[in-house]
């Protein structure tokens, strides 16, 4: 696999190669496990949110029923019912704001409907409250409990916004804490598939570590036997080692310098053999 090139390249490519499969695990590993924090963390926020504005918008309800109940128990004050009347605007305004807030960061079209109805609940009360305080300017209602006994009609439909809202906050609770469950589970098997991955390029760098080492230390053994084997004084062996780098040029070489010092120990043998003739 690596014989054909150069121990210098080969050395080279395999560590940049074992470097970049390195890098290329770190950097992935690394990238998913900041998106799925930042999921987790984006699904904790919205579902906290979502929390927050429905509990907000309860508490808007109550301080409109409060101002109701303010202002009618001042009917007989111009100036208070006004007052009380601006505060009970605010109240429905900032309701608005908070089921509108609601609808912008909700999915399920089912959610975006419970906020529709509990939006057309209020707003039934709030024709009626406003029906009222036309009266109590114009004199028709002149009483506390006239006032208390034309709200009863739209009493009902406070007391079904604030139940719908409550249930709305606890089911995106529940909903917030499932998601956020089921992207932890998801963020688990991305580190234990990491993890994995992680094993295998270790496997794999040492892998490719050893067959570096081995191109190189085989060849050098065989060379090394050769040298012993020529010390013993046996010529006749060759290296049959076919690589086209160093280790193959000192091969080709540690061949021919075989053959020759064979043939030079065979013309010196030949020549003593011819002194001791004649």
């Amino acid at each position: 696999m690596f014989s054909n090139f150069k121990i210098s390249t080969r050395l080279t490519v395999g560590f940049s190669f074992i470097l970049l499969f390195l890098v290329i695990v770190g950097s992935t590993g690394y990238w998913g496990m900041q998106k799925m924090a930042s999921e987790i963390t984006a699904l904790s926020d919205k579902g906290d949110k979502l929390v927050e504005y429905a509990q907000r918008a309860r508490a808007n309800i109550n301080m409109m029923r409060r101002y109701e109940k303010d202002m009618f128990m001042n009917i007989g004050d111009p100036a208070k019912t006004e007052e009380y009347k601006k505060e009970w605007e605010a109240s429905l305004d900032h309701f608005r704001q908070r089921t509108d807030a609601i609808t912008r960061l909700l999915d399920s079209q089912n959610d975006k409907d419970s906020v529709v109805m509990i939006n057309k609940l209020i707003s039934t009360y709030a024709d009626g409250f406003v029906k009222i305080y036309e009266n109590i300017k114009s004199s028709e209602i002149k009483t506390t409990q006239e006032a208390n006994k034309a709200i009863g009609i739209y009493k009902d439909a406070t007391h079904q916004s604030e139940s719908k809202v409550i249930d709305f906050a606890k089911k995106m609770d529940k909903l917030s804490d499932v998601q956020v469950n089921e992207a932890i589970f998801l963020s688990n098997k991305l580190q234990m598939s990491m993890l994995i991955l992680s094993v295998v390029a270790v496997f794999l760098a040492l892998f490719l570590a050893i067959s570096l080492t081995r191109s190189i230390t085989i060849p050098i053994n065989k060379a090394a036997a050769l040298v012993a084997i020529m010390a013993q004084g046996d010529f006749t062996t060759r290296l049959d080692i076919d690589q086209k780098d160093e280790i193959g040029l000192m091969t080709k070489s540690l061949n021919r310098m075989t053959v020759q010092l064979g043939s030079m120990i065979k013309d010196i043998v030949s020549n003593a053999n011819s002194l001791t003739s004649s």
